[in-house]
């Protein structure tokens, strides 16, 4: 296999770093159940009664000390610099917190977008931006990167927002991901010391989830809150950032870095359900703003499909994507088969939630 693999010396720590990181979250998930910060329902609720909120601080916190952990263990095998983590680290946690403030007394949005903002100057700064290696030597090249780095941030962050509408359908979907960017890191040629980072995120990200998600799937006992949410959304933003870094050589796609594209790919279907509704709502005329319960994930569960059900219906579809993209690095699947296979997967989605809506007699 190439590139940068786990050998059976390192298996050790990740698996340790990843047991006391998933106890972390286990153990935050509960206090926070007791500290009991509440989510009243509201029109966007997909829950009748009040329920403790907020749960994604113990993924948060248990990422950052299951990173801690992991460096202990098995420092990086390749140079780094402090200024650097240290730069992306508080950048995350700066919009960690402004998200727990929203949590518990709204922020206004454009404060939000100017965080989100932020941590885009930050993450190109330090070399992590959507790269377009056809453009180099266009003049406008830093400016283009930097816009669609900005644009990809503010994407990533919302949509997750917008999808995590059902128990464990956002958490459990990225957990079911996270298997397959490693997998398909590991099988895309070349070595890079941006693989280690691949590798530790997504290890700590997945124990740092699942803690929160036992308590939350299937019968929501807590929810993340935009603080967990937004969180996990940049995690598999930054994934994707780094992916690119120190693969220059490797194809571009419609002039953007093929790995964008194949880490992205495993979630195509809960990243299209936020930007499928916004379109739908300009079309129609309806205000993207108001809250309203018309994601495709809210119309199943309004036809009468449990959460876990919803929920389990987009794991799948993350585990059709990610063994498709797999097929590409092992040289079965070509960019334009990835393109049409979505197209026909998306397409039929989107019809049969429609007829299982309309058969419910919902307002679509």
């Amino acid at each position: 296999m190439k590139g940068y693999v786990l050998s059976y010396a390192h298996i050790g720590p990740h698996v340790l770093t990843f047991l006391a990181t998933f106890v972390l979250s286990l153990l935050g998930t509960k206090a926070m159940i007791y500290a009991n910060i509440k989510d009243i329902p509201g029109d966007r609720s997909a829950h009748d009664f009040p329920t403790p909120r907020a749960g994604g601080l113990a993924v948060v916190a248990s990422f950052f000390i299951g990173a801690s952990i992991l460096f202990q263990l098995y420092p990086p095998p390749y140079d780094y610099s402090w200024n650097v983590l240290a730069l992306v680290g508080g950048v995350m946690l700066v919009g960690a917190i402004v998200s727990f403030l929203d949590d518990i007394s709204h922020i206004p949005y454009y404060l939000r977008l100017l965080v989100q903002g932020m941590i885009a100057v930050v993450f190109v700064n330090v070399g992590l931006k959507i790269q377009c290696p056809p453009l180099e030597g266009f003049m406008a090249l830093p400016v283009i990167e930097f816009f669609l780095t900005l644009l990809f941030i503010v994407f990533v962050s919302n949509a997750a927002n917008f999808v995590d509408g059902l128990n464990g359908l956002l958490s459990g979907s990225v957990m079911v991901a996270l298997p397959f960017m490693i997998a398909t890191t590991a099988l895309l040629p070349g070595t890079a010391a941006s693989d280690y980072w691949t590798y530790l995120i997504c290890v700590v990200l997945f124990g740092s989830i699942l803690g929160f998600y036992l308590y939350n799937f299937p019968n929501g006992r807590i929810f993340m809150g935009d603080v967990g949410s937004v969180f996990i959304g940049l995690m598999v933003g930054l994934i994707v950032l780094i992916g690119q870094k120190g693969h220059p050589e490797q194809p571009t796609w419609l002039v953007i870095h093929a790995r964008l594209f194949l880490l992205l790919y495993p979630l195509g279907l809960v990243w299209f359900d936020p930007v499928f509704t916004v379109i739908r709502r300009l079309i129609l005329g309806r205000s993207i703003f108001v809250p309203n319960r018309d994601f495709l994930l809210h119309l199943l569960n309004r036809a009468g499909y449990s959460h876990a059900a919803v929920s389990l219906i987009y794991y799948c579809s993350v585990v059709v994507l990610g063994s498709m993209a797999l097929l590409t690095p092992l040289g079965y699947m070509p960019f334009i088969g990835l393109v049409i296979g979505y197209g026909v997967l998306q397409t039929a989605f989107v019809l049969w939630v429609f007829y299982v809506a309309r058969r419910a007699n919902l307002e679509i």
